[in-house]
């Protein structure tokens, strides 16, 4: 006869298979969940189980989509999440109490948006559609305005840092604003000086990246600026010295571009190329390998991981997504937008065909409150 004896089984509690399983739910189904018990409400809100729902979802990330209209001002209306299985889901800002603006940031979950005044910001967290506004960012004496936004995981807190500026971009002050405090505080920017900005912002790892240049007369960057999240800190670093090979058969000119990156949780560039009199180009994609304090110490460097192309149309990489590069085709009179795979030069055309869209950041939803935001782990 068998032995019924289970006592060799592992046990599994009841309530640790309810968190399993709830864990893999997602925030809309959660959400409807929180009144069935007030054991439930409190797990929902517990900062290890937020932690580990996010963790889970982090792997269903969509890229942010816009149409912004650039007269009378560079905004929009509407904003969608896409899927690289091109899954979409749209949203009004107005379902969120806004009016027009520009999704700037994105971070566990949250997205923080610009009104159109460029001055004011608000967090929100689509899947739960809490939103929470932040004080305004008064810059009287600025013409410009740019903006990073981050977690710093040892102070387990969320923080903006905003960069003034002039017409000409030239970085004479900031402020960063933390959720624990509520308030914009000054910063020290003595050794910005002489700086521009060049490009929108990437945050990797507690730091915000951005381009800069001391000299506008070519618009190259010769520098990134880092901001460290945690100690509140600018930090000047060395440009990149990107080396690359590309053959222009036509013997035309061959025009170099950068744009800042994030691949596999580590700082990345595209280095991409404008070859046969502006009718094909190549992708190299390039990462910042071995980084411990992006201090430009020797324990860092820059490796090209990809060469991409060449390619019989213009393309501009614009951010990377489940091993896919997202770019962008800008004609004349339409904009087209393709998922570059990595791994086989595929090229796949995205079913979002139309004029002016805008790819900015990567989404992944979360119980995060906007209000009192927890650790994430």
């Amino acid at each position: 006869m068998a032995d019924n004896n289970d006592n060799t089984r592992p046990h599994i509690r009841p309530a640790d298979l309810i968190n399993n399983i709830l864990m893999r739910l997602p925030v809309k189904s959660l959400t409807r969940f929180q009144s069935v018990s007030q054991d439930w409400g409190r797990l929902m809100r517990n900062p290890q189980f937020i932690s580990a729902h996010f963790n889970h979802f982090e792997q269903y990330q969509r890229i942010v989509l816009q149409r912004v209209a650039k007269l009378p001002a560079f905004c929009s209306s509407s904003f969608s999440l896409m899927r690289t299985d091109f899954d979409v889901r749209n949203f009004q800002f107005r379902e969120f109490g806004l009016n027009d603006g520009l999704v700037i940031g994105s971070s566990n979950g949250l997205l923080c948006f610009q009104h159109a005044d460029r001055m004011s910001l608000t967090l929100c967290n689509p899947a739960t559609r809490a939103v929470t506004p932040l004080p305004r960012f008064d810059n009287p004496n600025s013409y410009n305005s740019a903006f990073g936004f981050g977690f710093n995981k040892v102070g387990s807190e969320y923080k903006v840092v905003g960069l003034e500026m002039d017409g000409k971009l030239l970085i004479h002050g900031a402020r960063v604003y933390s959720a624990a405090t509520d308030v914009w505080s000054n910063i020290d920017v003595t050794n910005l000086q002489k700086l521009h900005l060049l490009s929108d912002y990437v945050c990797v790892d507690g730091a915000v990246f951005w381009e800069v240049t001391a000299d506008l007369s070519d618009y190259n960057m010769d520098s990134l600026l880092s901001f460290d999240i945690g100690q509140e800190l600018f930090t000047k670093l060395k440009a990149p010295s990107l080396a690359y090979q590309a053959i222009d058969t036509n013997g035309s000119d061959l025009t170099v571009h950068n744009q800042l990156a994030v691949y596999n949780q580590k700082l990345a560039m595209f280095n991409y190329h404008e070859m046969e009199n502006l009718k094909s180009s190549s992708i190299d994609l390039w990462v910042l390998e071995n980084t411990g304090t992006f201090s430009g110490d020797d324990g860092e460097r820059w490796v090209r991981h990809y060469s991409l192309g060449p390619f019989s149309k213009m393309l501009e990489p614009l951010n990377i997504l489940d091993e896919k590069i997202i770019c962008r085709e800008q004609l004349p009179t339409e904009t087209f937008f393709y998922l570059l795979n990595l791994q086989n030069n595929e090229l796949q055309p995205m079913p979002t065909n139309r004029e002016d869209y805008h790819v900015s950041h990567t989404y992944a939803e979360s119980l995060v409150e906007v209000l009192n935001i927890p650790h994430l782990q």
